[in-house]
């Protein structure tokens, strides 16, 4: 029984690999500029803001090290910031979580 589990364990790993890989690349793939979604039409239209924003989301950075980067965020639990709310996504899940446990216990 532990010979099983510790397969599954270790299968995990390339798992939860392949499954951010593709996660991150099919964000890249949206179409659209996310620069010019952060900043509204008009505030994009200034090139000095859009530059700096660039920069500071790394996306002036090669595809491998944008992923590197993104990776060791979310591995320390920085899941960035809500397009809608602009709240960070880790508070939101924190403070989501005991209703979606309420809910999925009151279903049992």
């Amino acid at each position: 029984m532990t010979g099983y589990v510790g397969k599954r364990l270790l299968l995990l790993v390339p798992t939860l690999i392949g499954v951010s890989v593709l996660t991150f690349l099919l964000i890249h793939l949206i179409p659209g500029d996310l620069v010019t979604i952060l900043l509204g039409i008009t505030a994009s239209q200034n090139e000095q803001r859009r530059q700096a924003r660039i920069h500071a989301l790394h996306l002036d950075q090669p595809l491998i090290v944008q992923y590197v980067l993104w990776l060791g965020d979310v591995l320390r639990g920085d899941l960035g910031h809500s397009l809608v709310t602009g709240f960070s996504v880790r508070d939101e899940l924190v403070r989501s979580y005991p209703v979606t446990l309420q809910l999925a216990l009151m279903a049992m």
